[in-house]
């Protein structure tokens, strides 16, 4: 699991709890064993079960999500997509729901599913990081993508680059991301060595510009308004925040995983630098008390984000029953190379 999809899972599992008459903590993981990865996010959320609360039998509500198994996946529709291709492979059973997407070779995400800000607390040291850099205006950029993340979720870093040489003309712009990565020319780098590091930054920043994944998770996480590069291979309405601009080149997501995809190349490809701009001076000229904090207010005296039907674990479970799937892997769709090559060359 990835920091993004921790979050998300962090911001289900509030929901969750906040839902719950018995305010049952809430357990992330498998149904048996709590998700034990990105501890340092669980600081000062005590709705989040842990382990030892589970092993001591006491009464706790489970968020299933963990490696290869999502709140925002749609197991059925991939099921039955797979049984769809491989009709013949019956007899061999069918594959764990938890690699369906990884055999299908895309993700198939339920449409009802909305994501909610994770919220994150902030120790004393981190909040007085946070102080100090709110002290003058700044934009946090991110131009990479992780290294295991689908490589079709990558916009051009030139562009990224000629969007930082753009605003820094206005406003301070800083980098985060892995050191060992490309580094924008002029900007410099925040100074993190782990995630966590920068959420100070982004609690403190004016706006941050990336692509879809963890770091626009931990933007929402501290309510801090962001242009998210979505291009085309999930949808916002899935994984995007509604305070956030979100953009998609026109696109509809088509869950791709493991090779580029001409759809979703084309679909960064139409995301402009004019575009990003625009819509970056729009979230920058509005005021700073925009965001997530008002959205929790909002779900707070609601009691929800919005009027989303959520399927049990169990409806789940029982959707997957009788597909006959197999664990044969498909094998990935590989596009012509001159679909991919000069993409970004404008």
């Amino acid at each position: 699991m990835g920091y993004g999809d921790h979050l998300i899972s962090i911001g289900a599992a509030s929901r969750q709890h906040r839902l719950d008459a018995q305010r049952r903590p809430v357990a992330i993981g498998n149904g048996r064993q709590v998700d034990p990865t990105f501890p340092e996010l669980r600081h000062g959320l005590d709705f989040l079960a842990t382990q030892a609360m589970v092993d001591a039998g006491e009464p706790v509500s489970w968020l299933i999500s963990y490696e290869g198994y999502r709140p925002y996946h749609d197991h059925a529709a991939m099921a039955a997509e797979w049984s769809a291709l491989h009709p013949w492979r019956r007899l061999f059973g069918a594959p764990p729901a938890n690699k369906l997407s990884s055999r299908l070779g895309r993700c198939i995400c339920d449409p009802q599913h909305r994501a909610e800000p994770a919220p994150l607390v902030l120790d004393a040291r981190e909040e007085a990081v946070a102080r100090e850099w709110s002290r003058q205006p700044f934009v946090v950029i991110e131009p990479h993508i992780k290294g295991k993340a689908p490589p079709s979720k990558r916009w051009p870093f030139e562009r990224f680059a000629a969007v930082a040489r753009s605003l820094r003309q206005e406003i301070a712009v800083y980098q985060a991301g892995e050191p060992d990565l490309p580094a924008l020319e002029g900007v410099p780098r925040l100074p993190t060595k782990r995630f966590r590091d920068v959420l100070s930054y982004l609690k403190a920043a004016r706006l941050y510009i990336g692509p879809e994944g963890g770091l626009h998770h931990a933007a929402a996480a501290m309510g801090t308004p962001a242009v998210v590069l979505f291009g085309g291979y999930i949808s916002p309405k899935v994984t995007g925040y509604d305070f956030h601009a979100n953009l998609t080149g026109g696109a509809e997501a088509c869950g791709t995983r493991h090779v580029l995809c001409a759809h979703c190349v084309a679909a960064m490809g139409r995301i402009s630098v004019e575009e990003v701009l625009g819509e970056a001076r729009r979230l920058l000229a509005r005021p700073q008390s925009t965001g997530a904090a008002a959205a929790r207010s909002s779900q707070d005296a609601s009691g929800a984000q919005a009027p989303v039907q959520e399927r049990s674990r169990e409806q789940r479970v029982a959707a997957l029953e009788g597909t006959g799937l197999d664990a044969v892997a498909a094998v990935p769709l590989d596009f012509p190379r001159h679909v991919v090559d000069g993409v970004g060359e404008r």
